[in-house]
């Protein structure tokens, strides 16, 4: 994460403190997971981001978060979820200008 931008650093703890602000539901129901029935497995992001293999996973991740846009709106809070975990792949690939952006999304 060294060669990001200055920028990316801040908006990177921003998103994560609106996912533990805004992710976990009293339910106890995670806002970022999608019922597997509509075609999203977000632990295989997950496994695939823990595993180094981030351009792999880039595609489940805006597959979910197009779900997760269809499902509850472009503007719904629980997106921040899905879009911090697709900047978190660009970031990891060094596509900090894609980072940078779904960052921004996230904490709009």
């Amino acid at each position: 994460m060294r060669n990001l931008p200055k920028i990316v650093l801040p908006l990177l703890y921003a998103s994560a403190f609106a996912i533990a602000l805004n992710a976990v539901p009293a339910s106890g129901n995670h806002l970022g997971r999608l019922p597997e029935s509509l075609g999203f497995n977000l632990q295989q992001v997950q496994d695939l981001y823990r595993a180094g293999k981030y351009a792999e996973a880039i595609p489940l991740a805006q597959r979910g978060l197009e779900l997760h846009e269809k499902k509850r709106g472009p503007d719904h809070p629980d997106l921040v979820v899905s879009l911090n975990y697709l900047a978190k792949l660009y970031a990891a690939l060094g596509d900090s200008a894609k980072a940078e952006s779904l960052y921004q999304r996230a904490l709009a």
